[in-house]
């Protein structure tokens, strides 16, 4: 496994672990299906994170699959100006907290971008260990 394939695998769950850390916007209480999407998500990403370091054949495919799920998620919860019960848009809202929240949602992005890229080229190869 291409040793920059691990540190992207790595950074992912630490980027969704800041993310997570940092306050909703306005102080609100985020919608339940973000703590719950999120954790799935990290999980995903510690599991793809330990393949690799492992070299398990599986392991690129749970990456990408957890980094487009990843990148999926926040554009559906965040990045849509929809308010429910169900996302947290980021549309509207002022102050640090907004900048903060965007700024961990921009570093998950390009972490997430950063795996796929890095995992692309494995799972084309024929010969995967």
């Amino acid at each position: 496994m291409s040793r920059r394939l691990v540190w992207a695998a790595a950074a992912l769950p630490a980027a969704n672990v800041v993310h997570a850390l940092v306050p909703a916007p306005g102080g609100q209480n985020e919608a339940i299906a973000g703590p719950i999407m999120g954790t799935i998500v990290t999980v995903g990403a510690l599991v793809a994170f330990a393949g690799l370091v492992r070299q398990k054949a599986w392991a690129p495919m749970l990456a990408v699959a957890t980094s487009v799920a990843t990148i999926a998620g926040f554009a559906l919860f965040h990045a849509l100006p929809l308010r429910s019960e169900a996302t947290e848009p980021y549309w509207g809202h002022h102050g640090t907290t907004n900048g903060a929240q965007v700024a961990s949602l921009a570093l998950i992005a390009v972490t997430a971008v950063w795996v796929i890229v890095e995992a692309l080229p494995t799972l084309r190869s024929p010969a995967r260990a």
